[in-house]
């Protein structure tokens, strides 16, 4: 807390930001922003990238190089921050944060609060597409953001979207305790800014079930899952009820209710074949799925004509074979192995 620190900091600082304020206004909001996010390796795309979001000083400062390098020159000459040119990150010492924040008022918080939120959802990468190192650097941002979500209340749709990417990134990396506060917060603002059957609020309700699923905690997956589904149906989404029905299954079949399982896995390929068509890949990953099941069961001749479908649609639409390294039908090792891999085939994430 700022009490714990002699009024001398205060003291000494503050001259220093009345001179940056007069000399270069977008670096004193720079500032202001870098004291709401983490303070190490602050990737510097969350300044050019979500410059949108960063008010009408820094804005379009934030999106010319030349006087975004004055205005942090401006900060490095009082020695506020620490620059590194090759990761393209700016670092600022805790004690400069808490020393910033506290010169705000509650409603200038709230403000560059939001502000940060809104930039680093706007500047995030598509897990999916971004390289790990690229996407793991925003973690520490994403979790700081999450601290003034909580502490400030802050109910944004982009809140919750940036909370909701980060936790499918976590649980993608198998980092559920982690994952579970951004699911459940961004599940809490969903709720409160849109309509029960949103299929923002039915994707996430979904997501934070495979969650508790990776986790072994079958009851509150499945209590979440038929939720989901129950939103879905009300909706008349197809895609997203063949979704559901597909986790469900998935979360059947971990627990050896087989039987409850192919009946699940058969409605979510009606589903999809009604929806989608017949050749859409999306159908071969229930194709896929329901192959597995077989093959747990031993019933190699129900398993052998959706193997081939499934390869042939893989082929036909995207090339990839999610067989992994399986080369003919009766390799049964690999297949245990894809059992054994981490989460569900969530067909849709936003």
């Amino acid at each position: 807390m700022i009490s714990d620190h002699p009024e001398s900091v205060f003291t000494t600082w503050l001259p220093s930001f009345e001179k940056i304020q007069l000399a270069n206004p977008a670096a004193a909001e720079l500032l202001r922003l870098c004291a709401f996010l983490h303070s190490d390796a602050i990737p510097e795309e969350i300044i050019s990238e979500g410059a949108a979001d960063l008010g009408p000083a820094l804005q379009p400062v934030a999106v010319d190089p030349f006087e975004l390098n004055d205005a942090i020159g401006e900060l490095l000459k009082f020695s506020l921050v620490q620059r590194d040119s090759v990761a393209n990150t700016i670092t600022v010492h805790r004690l400069v944060q808490t020393v910033v924040r506290a010169g705000m008022d509650e409603a200038t918080q709230r403000l560059w609060a939001e502000r940060t939120v809104r930039a680093v959802n706007r500047a995030l990468p598509d897990f999916e597409l971004a390289e790990q190192h690229l996407y793991q650097r925003f973690l520490p941002h994403i979790q700081a953001c999450m601290t003034h979500i909580e502490q400030l209340h802050i109910i944004l749709l982009e809140a919750a979207q940036l909370l909701f990417q980060g936790g499918i990134y976590l649980r993608k990396h198998a980092q559920f305790e982690q994952a579970e506060p951004l699911f459940q917060h961004a599940l809490a603002i969903y709720e409160q800014k849109l309509e029960p059957n949103h299929p923002y609020v039915v994707t996430s309700i979904a997501n934070l079930a495979s969650l508790y699923r990776n986790q072994g905690k079958y009851e509150q997956a499945e209590l979440l899952y038929r939720r989901s589904l129950a939103r879905a149906e009300k909706a008349a989404d197809h895609f997203s009820i063949a979704t559901n029905l597909n986790n469900l299954a998935e979360l059947y079949r971990l627990q050896s209710n087989y039987e409850q399982a192919e009946l699940l896995y058969k409605q979510a390929l009606s589903y999809l074949e009604q929806s989608l068509g017949l050749e859409h890949p999306y159908v071969a990953t229930i194709l896929e799925n329901l192959t597995i099941l077989y093959y747990v069961q031993g019933k190699l001749d129900q398993a052998e004509p959706l193997y081939e479908r499934t390869l042939l649609l893989y082929e036909q639409t995207s090339g990839l074979n999610y067989f992994g390294t399986a080369t003919e039908i009766g390799n049964y090792v690999d297949l245990l192995q894809k059992l054994n891999r981490d989460g569900d085939r969530v067909l849709a994430v936003y």
